[in-house]
């Protein structure tokens, strides 16, 4: 058997197991296109509000300006948020064209159409996968390096290696309008043009090796920050230069830990959470979890949407200067 009568005897096998019932549901639904509905309900509604949440955070840190004065991590922290929006918005394509029939039927033949499609829905999943990977290698520079961390890590350096990222999964996506097997009698599905080749390199098996990536770095950012803590236990030092360096880092801090935690899950738990799950719970977690650690960006969030949010360091220094003017 050639090559190529392979790669279409495992396309024919993909579609069928894309349009099969699975045993687990085979007792509850007669067909799988009843769990495509929920399925898409399901993913949608998470969508919605991560794109939400996503447009009212970058809203709120560019007519606050935080980016000016802030730490060369948010510049990372903001680029997840963006590829988080951009994933919210591409996908919804790629939902229709798999999961329904008028989608199926209508992209069915086109070959552009296919094809934009789908390097557009590769380019926002690995985006996301890449963004975690840059903030996390960030952050272990400065832990283990951190002299080296304030002279070489800028925001110059920073938006340069965020520019070669994109420019590198635009580049490495777009292989796909040159190099591809599409042929207009099967359902636009990834491993219908793909050679095998480039399948390797499709966002499920790049998102295992940056899973387990960011798993080891992870773990040791967390081992050292325990050390370096530790050791800062022997030392006095001043109760409010304490407090507001770390009320700086809980940001970079928070998502730190929460991807950190990542070390002590099994390799499959972990592996399956990343590429089938991270997507689109990330969407909704990673603004809210920089609102909720950053009181700029979370003022700055009230100020957008009209609330009355008390900034508790302008209140402090309000009280201050108030009551210095009444002993005077």
């Amino acid at each position: 058997m050639s090559s190529t009568e392979a790669h279409f005897d495992s396309v024919s096998n993909a579609e069928a197991l894309a349009t099969e019932v699975p045993p687990a549901l085979r007792h509850i639904l007669p067909d799988l296109k009843e769990w495509f509905v929920w399925a898409m309900l399901h993913v949608d509604i998470v969508f919605f509000f991560g794109c939400t949440l996503n447009i009212i955070t970058l809203l709120a840190v560019w007519k606050a300006s935080i980016l000016k004065n802030c730490r060369p991590v948010h510049l990372f922290i903001v680029n997840i948020m963006c590829t988080d929006l951009l994933s919210t918005v591409v996908c919804q394509f790629w939902l229709v064209f798999y999961y329904t029939d008028a989608g199926i039927e209508y992209i069915r033949g086109k070959r552009w159409a296919c094809l934009v499609c789908q390097v557009a829905t590769l380019i926002s999943l690995e985006s996301t996968f890449y963004g975690i990977l840059l903030m996390t290698i960030e952050r272990l520079i400065a832990i283990a390096f951190p002299l080296q961390h304030i002279h070489r890590v800028t925001k110059k350096s920073c938006n340069r290696v965020i520019c070669l990222a994109w420019l590198f999964l635009i580049g490495k996506n777009c292989i796909l309008f040159l190099w591809h097997t599409y042929d207009p009698r099967r359902q636009c599905i990834p491993q219908a043009f793909m050679y095998p080749a480039f399948i390797e390199l499709s966002p499920q098996p790049v998102a295992l090796r940056n899973s387990h990536n960011d798993r080891r770095l992870e773990c040791r950012n967390f081992l050292r920050r325990v050390r370096i803590q530790r050791n800062q236990s022997w030392f006095e030092v001043n109760r409010s230069r304490q407090e507001e360096r770390w009320s700086s880092q809980r940001a970079e801090d928070g998502q730190d830990d929460v991807l950190g935690r990542f070390f002590a899950l099994p390799d499959m738990v972990s592996a399956e959470y990343s590429c089938n799950r991270w997507n689109a719970l990330g969407t909704v977690a990673d603004p809210l979890l920089y609102i909720w650690q950053n009181p700029q960006c979370r003022n700055a969030v009230a100020k957008l949407l009209g609330l009355n949010h008390k900034d508790e360091r302008n209140g402090s220094r309000l009280s201050v200067s108030t009551v210095s003017q009444r002993v005077n």
